[in-house]
């Protein structure tokens, strides 16, 4: 019989760690989302980077991340998460590249930040 029980808890618990952790997922995005919607961007970092402690790939806490650091004062951050939707949902926002854009101005790396300048250009032209 415990030998039954320990078998199905094997069975259904990755079902069980995986509902809870997107629970948590979505709990701590909505935290994060209202500091940010506020410009609390300091507060909703440390909330941000929560969910990424729970799943690194999270498209929008990624994304949100990388905003908030270039909306405040720890710009020099930003780039590491706006790589990684570029990286995994290249087009999660139609905006993606502006901030790249404007991420690697910031570290003065002009060449990127050109390529991404004119990328925007290029798609805006395609769009009309």
């Amino acid at each position: 019989m415990i030998r039954l029980i320990l078998i199905l808890l094997l069975i259904f618990c990755p079902f069980l760690t995986k509902s809870w952790a997107n629970n948590e997922i979505e709990k701590l995005l909505k935290e994060a989302d209202s500091y940010f919607n506020v410009r609390e961007y300091l507060n909703a970092i440390p909330v941000y980077q929560k969910v990424l402690a729970i799943d690194s790939n999270q498209v929008k806490a990624n994304f949100q991340l990388g905003l908030a650091y270039q909306k405040s004062l720890t710009v020099r951050e930003s780039l590491k998460y706006l790589l990684k939707i570029q990286q995994i949902a290249p087009d999660y926002s139609t905006l993606l590249d502006y901030y790249l854009a404007e991420a690697y101005k910031f570290h003065h790396e002009m060449g990127p930040a050109v390529r991404y300048y004119k990328s925007i250009q290029q798609k805006l032209a395609n769009a009309n």
